[in-house]
């Protein structure tokens, strides 16, 4: 039984809001999360509070099992496996010059601020391998950004508001901020560790899932410049083969007990892997078509998927999750209303694809204008919004 096996040994080490003593007692966002899913899967765990070097020494030495919260990197892949997230970041680039650009390549050779010990410090500094400025608090940043010092910091978004209200009472102007990219901290678990309980980091991994939804809001004009994205694309899936799938489903719809059964068997092949009735709709004319439509525009869309109007899944590029959409906004918002409607969701961390997407649907319309089902595509919000591939500043001052 798990609970008869020895604890999990975790080291962590102080980076609020995910790990911190409140009150003499370790809390936090990744504290809670862990504590969630260790009990869901009924295995008992012993974390223990060291300085963040000596977290990854001990994982990799084997004198622990696991060190959280931590973003991916190479150095410890050698020896460990990252879960699925506990948490997720929203990074932004605040800079003063409009030359500076949010993606990696732009940023070597840049003096570069962090605050000391967070995620965005251990990722300047291992992937550019050159000095980050590093300080206490954000205040000393946006000092060291004022008087030129820095040309740039990056941060992350729970830290932000305080920064906006410095900002503003100072009056400072030309300051502008712009999405760098997502970031995902997780659980590193020992690769030993791991080989000794086959089949651990799949069930904690699926307890994270259950524990913690992770989601990011968007902003107006982060909606907006998606939404202008995907209708875009979806003017070229406006195909008689998409229409046909779902004519044929409308003429000879499937009853709400073989939704309830076909979703049981979906779960079922999903989580086991070893598909038949997925099998046969992958097989289907509109699944091959959307697949190649997929594939022919790989950056910026992860999938597509094609419910009829009681949300029974009726074609797909790639294998998602459920088949019965009907329990969830994608449907409540384009077909199970009175005013059919188009739907962008918040930005989601995709545990099937491992990435941060949102989605965007839309209702299919036959000629006659009948709502014969509806469409959604997956959104790699991470590109489409990255200032690399689009020019997304949003100003901190209304001038």
């Amino acid at each position: 039984m798990a609970n008869d096996e020895p604890p999990v040994q975790l080291r962590t080490t102080e980076m609020p809001p995910y790990q911190m003593l409140e009150q003499g007692q370790l809390g936090g966002i990744s504290v809670s999360t862990l504590s969630c899913a260790f009990s869901a899967i009924d295995t008992p765990y012993h974390i223990q509070l060291v300085p963040a070097k000596r977290a990854e020494h001990d994982v990799k030495t084997s004198s622990a099992d696991g060190f959280f919260s931590s973003i991916q990197h190479a150095e410890a892949d050698q020896f460990a496996r990252l879960s699925a997230p506990l948490a997720m970041e929203k990074w932004f680039l605040v800079s003063r010059s409009e030359t500076v650009t949010p993606n990696v390549a732009a940023l070597y050779g840049l003096r570069l601020g962090a605050i000391r010990g967070s995620s965005e410090a251990q990722w300047l500094q291992r992937e550019l391998k050159q000095a980050v400025h590093l300080v206490a608090e954000e205040k000393q940043l946006i000092q060291q950004l004022e008087a030129g010092r820095i040309d740039a910091f990056i941060t992350e978004q729970r830290r932000l508001t305080t920064s906006f209200e410095r900002w503003l009472n100072r009056q400072a102007a030309g300051l502008r901020l712009q999405f760098l990219r997502y970031a995902e901290l997780g659980v590193y678990f020992q690769r030993n560790f791991l080989l000794q309980r086959p089949g651990f980091l799949t069930r904690f991994n699926r307890a994270l899932g259950d524990c913690n939804e992770l989601e990011i809001s968007l902003n107006e004009a982060e909606r907006g410049h998606l939404q202008t994205k995907a209708e875009a694309f979806l003017q070229t899936l406006n195909h008689n083969v998409v229409k046909q799938a779902l004519r044929e489903r409308l003429q000879n719809p499937v009853t709400a007990t073989e939704i309830a059964d076909y979703e049981k068997r979906w779960q079922a092949e999903y989580f086991s892997g070893e598909y038949q009735f997925i099998a046969s709709m992958q097989s289907l004319p509109v699944s091959d078509w959307l697949m190649q439509k997929a594939n022919s525009i790989r950056d910026g869309f992860t999938e597509i998927i094609l419910f009829d109007r009681q949300g029974a899944l009726t074609g797909f590029s790639r294998v998602p999750n459920d088949y019965d959409q009907s329990d969830e906004n994608k449907f409540a918002y384009t077909i199970g209303t009175d005013e059919p409607g188009v739907y962008l969701s918040d930005i989601v961390y995709d545990r099937s694809t491992q990435r941060f997407q949102a989605q965007f649907s839309a209702p299919v319309l036959d000629s006659d204008g009948t709502v014969l089902g509806a469409i959604t595509l997956g959104l790699d919000t991470e590109y489409l919004l990255s200032g690399a591939t689009v020019p997304l500043a949003l100003l901190l001052i209304d001038e």
